[in-house]
């Protein structure tokens, strides 16, 4: 039978699927703790596998919606969407994903020169890896009520909390500040997956982690925001849902480009807001923070 991956990321479980008996996929260190049992007909998501240039009439049917120049371009149309990354101008892409409306059922064509043969198998190289398996998901949550965060993000007492801030803001350097508390139990140090599950707002460990290697497929219910700025002193501030949603929309993978996808987004992001309590965190590098974040983690 074809070779089948079955991972699993914020409960969200995602099927990837080859075609032919003798292929089989390429292991992704990153994504071991992300990888579980499963039937291919409990996928929320599924992506076939096929090593061949993705057919050029289907791009020709559709309006490109975003254009990064040489590293990949977003198409829609009535069949749906169809992503490409292109690493170098006038050349082929190396990936073509085709996904139906929702992003539940995903055709990925690859270029022939990511194949390897080894040993009479053919080994693949997986489509859900960085960057395609977030946007993926962004797209995927945008009508799902979730969103990924650049943030850090842990567990105390049962409790989710996030620390949200840009590249260099100091998500892993906070992280490593907080390991030795042992009510503390990270989920990621730079990516954080918060969804509405049921009647909760819950945050996840992803499988993309930052320079601390903490990616934990884990969640809790999500009990605060915390958003890191750099101040001359060491303290903690509430801040309104409005300030909240303000600093929360730079540090959420939107799809700003996709109309369809943009308010749905928005509205969560506003959602969230609203029913989580948030705070500023100003920080300085030498100051432990630990005391001062005594009240998010037992509030």
């Amino acid at each position: 039978m074809p070779d089948t991956l079955h991972l699993e990321i914020a409960e969200i479980p995602i099927t990837v699927s080859a075609t032919e008996a003798d292929q089989i996929f390429e292991p992704d260190p990153a994504k071991q703790a992300f990888i579980r049992s499963a039937r291919p007909d409990t996928a929320a998501i599924h992506v076939t596998l096929l090593t061949d240039p993705a057919p050029v009439p289907e791009m020709l049917r559709m309006t490109r919606i975003f254009d990064t120049g040489p590293t990949w371009q977003m198409h829609y149309g009535e069949t749906g969407y169809c992503m490409m990354t292109q690493p170098h101008q006038n050349q082929p892409a190396s990936w073509t994903l085709i996904a139906d409306p929702g992003f539940q059922r995903v055709t990925a064509h690859c270029e022939p020169n990511l194949v390897e043969s080894k040993h009479g198998r053919i080994r693949l190289p997986n489509p859900v890896t960085y960057p395609l398996d977030q946007m993926l998901l962004m797209h995927y949550l945008a009508s799902r009520q979730g969103i990924l965060l650049h943030a850090a993000g842990l567990v105390t007492r049962h409790r989710g909390v996030v620390f949200a801030g840009r590249s260099g803001a100091g998500k892993t350097s906070l992280a490593r500040q907080l390991q030795a508390d042992h009510r503390i139990r990270f989920l990621s140090d730079d990516r954080i997956l918060v969804r509405q599950t049921g009647d909760r707002l819950m945050a996840f460990g992803t499988p993309w982690p930052g320079e601390g290697g903490m990616a934990e497929n884990a969640g809790a219910p999500l009990a605060a925001m915390v958003f890191i700025i750099h101040g001359a002193t060491t303290r903690l501030t509430s801040i309104s849902p409005q300030t909240a949603l303000k600093r929360l929309l730079p540090l959420a993978s939107i799809p700003w480009y996709d109309r369809n996808a943009l308010p749905r987004s928005l509205e969560f992001c506003e959602h969230l807001t609203i029913h989580v309590p948030a705070y500023d965190l100003h920080i300085t590098p030498e100051i432990e923070v630990t005391d001062v974040l005594e009240d998010v983690f037992t509030g």
